[in-house]
């Protein structure tokens, strides 16, 4: 798949982490076109890169843009095909690609996109004008200070731990024969009242080029919201991190190109409850309906 601007406009309960692999060949002296992620106008979100994962190889390049930042780094000093430290914030433009100085056919390569919708917090930080409501709301709470103060906004990963009230982390495992007909891995729904999931890794025997099996995820009413994963850069020795919340399913698919037997698979699911602070930044409860001072608070990026 490729991550695009509608990928992006199905994104809503953020943050999300939304995954990304990519096969392909890389002509001599050519940077891949189009490129693996080229997205701009993101609306009202903000997107951070991260995880990007290549195979070694001195003769290739990985070359990003972010806004005004133009980073270029050679793939042979990077891990072969892990998750590599990346975590590269846009607000205006994202764009990766790879450039090689040799032909490089089923070069194989992964990252991920982080999305979400900026608090008051994020706007300050980033400098993004503030609307008369977020003015209201930044006095109200010196929202301004406790940002010069470096305390919010907060990273997503001390978000998450914060603020998801984790019931149970699950990881999944299945071999399946795969074959050229797409099949459903595993349906997961939430068992309680006020749960929702998580999928936050995805690990699997990657197959061959040729037999080019890819795995899909339909979230809640959200057809096709992975759409056809290469699991050709991927394999069971780690796993492709993401994180997509879902309300009321996840359905996981694969299909191949030939038939593959004893094909393995492992998937990592969060349950969590749902919380007043989730509904108001999710956008399942309003201001009137939430209490106190939560909704406002959610918005400013203090919760």
């Amino acid at each position: 798949m490729t991550i695009t601007e509608g990928t992006l406009r199905q994104t809503k309960l953020y943050p999300e982490l939304i995954p990304d692999t990519w096969v392909g060949t890389i002509t001599a002296n050519a940077e891949v076109s189009p490129a693996l992620l080229d997205v701009r106008r993101f609306a009202s979100r903000v997107l951070e890169l991260a995880n990007i994962g290549v195979s070694r190889d001195d003769q290739v390049e990985a070359r990003i843009r972010a806004d005004t930042l133009r980073l270029s780094v050679v793939a042979g000093s990077l891990l072969d095909l892990e998750p590599n430290r990346f975590n590269i914030t846009a607000k205006d433009y994202l764009r990766l690609t790879l450039w090689a100085s040799a032909g490089k056919p089923d070069y194989r390569e992964h990252h991920g996109v982080w999305v979400y919708q900026p608090t008051i917090a994020h706007k300050l930080k980033l400098g993004i004008p503030l609307t008369a409501e977020d003015q209201r709301v930044a006095r109200e709470f010196n929202i301004a200070q406790t940002v010069a103060k470096g305390n919010i906004p907060l990273p997503i990963s001390y978000l998450t731990e914060r603020e998801y009230q984790v019931t149970s982390e699950e990881t999944h495992g299945r071999s399946l024969t795969v074959s050229t007909t797409e099949q459903t891995i595993e349906m997961v729904r939430p068992v309680v009242p006020d749960e929702f999931l998580v999928l936050t890794r995805i690990a699997c025997d990657p197959g061959t080029a040729a037999q080019n099996i890819r795995i899909s995820l339909n979230r809640d009413d959200d057809a096709n919201y992975l759409d056809e994963l290469k699991t050709y850069p991927l394999s069971l020795d780690w796993g492709l991190s993401c994180f997509i919340p879902a309300l009321s399913e996840l359905n996981l698919r694969v299909i191949a190109a030939a038939t593959v037997a004893g094909w393995n698979v492992r998937y990592t699911i969060l349950r969590g409850k749902l919380t007043d602070t989730l509904r108001c930044r999710w956008g399942l409860m309003t201001r009137e309906e939430a209490p106190g001072d939560v909704w406002d608070k959610v918005r400013g990026g203090i919760l």
